[in-house]
């Protein structure tokens, strides 16, 4: 089979689980490779520099381009990946986006449920999502690379984001006024600070509730959310159906 023939196939799909002694040495593949990080953090590096990357980040490998992986020891990451073929992915070097509606996670999770699959239309399945995480991928390439200030204050979100996170909390972390933290970062992010907490505690919660067994009472309270009746009302808001309703149809 030639190029031509393969391009948009799926090679494989595979998911790595939380170990804290994981990680590959450089490496380079034939194929493309694309890693979503569910949970944990792990480092990435290529070409004398390196990546962190925590949950909601996607990073790109493409082929023939060298890269060494690690966990994060205290806190090992829990991961989705593909191969694939695609002559859309034209960089030649490891690229990291955030996910930041989750998307390119959900159709990985899909590609894994289904990888099993062996009928001409499970093949025609695996095809079309891989068509919609590169359509969503390039969007977000196109969307631009945050500015530090808002990667710095996701980090810390995403890491405390059991905690109780207040305005004057994201300031002082940024050793900023209220005020000018405020106004910065509404002008790099187009939304407050405030927004993007519930948005990335909603985006924690909605990962817990399609990809593990925990009780919904469990992931309100991980998540920051409250009560699981809270955490129900915000679903409902931001995804159109409770949690219950959405971890039964993923």
């Amino acid at each position: 089979m030639g190029t031509a023939d393969r391009d948009g196939a799926v090679l494989h799909v595979g998911r790595i689980d939380p170990d804290p002694a994981w990680g590959m040495p450089a490496q380079r593949h034939f194929n493309h490779e694309l890693i979503a990080v569910v949970g944990g953090r792990m480092r990435v590096t290529s070409a004398g520099r390196t990546l962190e990357a925590g949950p909601g980040d996607i990073l790109m490998y493409p082929s023939r381009v060298e890269h060494a992986e690690r966990t994060d020891a205290s806190d090992p990451a829990e991961t989705l990946f593909i191969g694939f073929y695609s002559r859309r992915v034209t960089t030649r070097e490891v690229v990291r986006v955030e996910d930041r509606r989750g998307r390119i996670r959900q159709a990985m999770r899909w590609l894994f449920e289904d990888r099993l699959g062996l009928d001409a239309d499970a093949a025609a399945v695996r095809t079309g999502l891989l068509q919609v995480i590169l359509d969503e991928w390039d969007r977000l390439q196109r969307s631009g690379p945050e500015s530090e200030l808002v990667a710095r204050t996701h980090q810390w979100v995403r890491e405390h984001v059991a905690e109780p996170i207040t305005l004057g909390v994201l300031a002082q972390r940024a050793k900023l006024s209220k005020f000018h933290f405020l106004r910065t970062y509404r002008a790099a992010a187009g939304q407050t600070p405030m927004q993007d907490v519930r948005r990335l505690r909603l985006a924690y919660a909605r990962d817990q509730v399609l990809g593990s067994g925990m009780p919904l009472k469990e992931i309100a309270r991980r998540s920051g959310l409250g009560s699981a009746q809270a955490m129900s009302r915000a679903f409902l808001r931001e995804f159109g159906m409770p949690p219950g309703t959405l971890r039964r149809r993923g």
